[in-house]
């Protein structure tokens, strides 16, 4: 007689996480297995939690069976793996460009490298997190110049007042002018270069502005 499996709030021992999942998930229609404590989401082998559900449908819509080169033979551990994905999808759909932080982006990196490693095809959402990666850093960069600009347009109202100054009290003093304003052209020319260099680095992260980092992938 088969043993029955009895939901848990702990996970099951392997071979009867999967035996047990392989006999809900007969006679159930389009891929959907009703376990004892709800529903999870049958690919070949694999079963997703239920909060998941949704997710991998999407993702097996788009990007057809991930795991049908997966060098895991357990189907048991293919589901982790597959579930971690779906988790980097799911925290990806509801997340900002603003409220990714670099540890967070350094873990899904790190989940998709994983997966790729065990022959997972996830490398659509290796390039997403490429691109999310190089926003990241582009938006880094353009704070980094902003700091410069501020200190740099300091320095151009500085001059000016000097200037300024130097023609009411000075007047007579035409090279020593000259020289400042030299300095003024300067500082003029180095802050249209940091405009140009903002305007690039920030056009890279406005694609993301308003909306989810999955747009377009799901």
């Amino acid at each position: 007689m088969k043993r029955k499996i009895q939901e848990t709030t702990n996970s099951p021992p392997l071979h009867e996480a999967q035996n047990g999942r392989e006999r809900d998930g007969k006679n159930q229609p389009n891929g959907i297995s009703e376990s004892h404590g709800g529903t999870t989401s049958k690919l070949g082998t694999i079963f997703a939690d239920q909060s998941l559900v949704p997710i991998l449908h999407a993702i097996i819509k788009k990007h057809g069976d991930i795991v049908k080169d997966c060098k895991l033979k357990s189907g048991y551990i293919r589901t982790c793996v597959l579930e971690a994905i779906c988790k980097v999808v799911q925290e990806l759909r509801r997340m900002e460009l603003s409220e990714l932080d670099s540890a967070h982006l350094h873990d899904y990196c790190c989940a998709v490298e994983d997966a790729l490693t065990m022959k997972v095809d996830v490398n659509w959402l290796r390039e997403r997190l490429d691109e999310i990666k190089l926003a990241v850093q582009s938006n880094v960069e353009a704070m980094k110049l902003t700091d410069i600009q501020t200190m740099h347009m300091d320095l151009k109202a500085k001059r000016v007042e000097e200037i300024e100054l130097m023609k009411k009290q000075l007047q007579n003093l035409e090279s020593e002018i000259d020289a400042k304003e030299c300095q003024l052209a300067v500082e003029t020319l180095e802050v249209e270069k940091l405009n140009t260099s903002i305007r690039s680095l920030s056009s890279v992260s406005q694609r993301f502005d308003g909306k989810s980092l999955m747009d377009g992938l799901l």
